[in-house]
């Protein structure tokens, strides 16, 4: 199936009540594509690693903290990296 087929010609689908009809169906079918029915295994554990506190926003950091908090986060992500690898 090449993209167009995939993603239709209109405007980008979006999963909010507000998209078209059209655009709410071509939402399913663009998540099969992209993840070729491994949705669950490739998506889901990311969803769970990007919902932990580290990774919620923080208003008012200086840019020292913001930076380290970046790190913190890489640190975060990186770990999950190797622990995917022993998937």
């Amino acid at each position: 199936m090449d993209a167009i087929a995939a993603v239709g010609t209109g405007s980008c689908a979006t999963a909010h009540s507000t998209a078209a009809p059209a655009d709410r169906l071509q939402v399913p079918l663009l998540t099969e594509v992209l993840y070729d029915g491994r949705f669950d295994q490739l998506h889901r554990p990311w969803t769970e690693v990007f919902r932990r506190d580290v990774f919620r926003y923080r208003d008012g950091l200086s840019p020292a903290e913001r930076s380290e908090l970046a790190y913190e986060r890489l640190r975060v992500v990186n770990e999950e990296i190797d622990l995917s690898r022993a998937w």
